[in-house]
């Protein structure tokens, strides 16, 4: 398996391949054919971005028993739109607006996984669904 990952130096971001400790930058995102540039960087020495800055997320919403209060659950999954703007990389802090502070407003980290859709996808099946999965990574979903 190929671990890409994201990461900027000096400024730069750039995807790349990480083995080890040790990250190959690659020429562009790896959802298509890409060559390695050639430049490598030490883990230590770059930040991690998150995987991708995507421009869409959609979310599942009511997939833990517990969030359902003893109610059943629903039929068919419920999809929900997230912002973009949510996404941030390892290590970022997690910005709750004050106004859910000042409300008393419950916050709630919930582990994810994340899938990242390698390509366009309509129309997709239970039997063709993972040829359009390019990777999977952890989330927290912040609700």
């Amino acid at each position: 398996m190929t671990n890409f990952v994201r990461f900027q130096n000096n400024g730069d971001s750039s995807f790349g391949v990480l083995e080890e400790e040790t990250i190959s930058e690659i020429s562009n995102a790896p959802f298509s054919s890409y060559q390695t540039t050639g430049k490598t960087f030490s883990l230590g020495d770059v930040k991690l971005l998150s995987p991708v800055s995507p421009n869409k997320i959609v979310a599942i919403g009511l997939n833990y028993k517990s969030h359902l209060g003893g109610r059943p659950g629903p039929a068919a999954p419920e999809p929900f739109l997230k912002a973009s703007t949510t996404v941030v990389g390892p290590g970022d802090n997690i910005v709750i607006p004050k106004i859910a502070i000042d409300e008393g407003v419950k916050i709630q980290p919930e582990a994810e996984l994340a899938l990242v859709i390698g390509k366009e996808c309509k129309g997709a099946t239970q039997a063709n669904a993972l040829d359009y999965v390019f990777a999977y990574t952890c989330g927290n979903d912040v609700s």
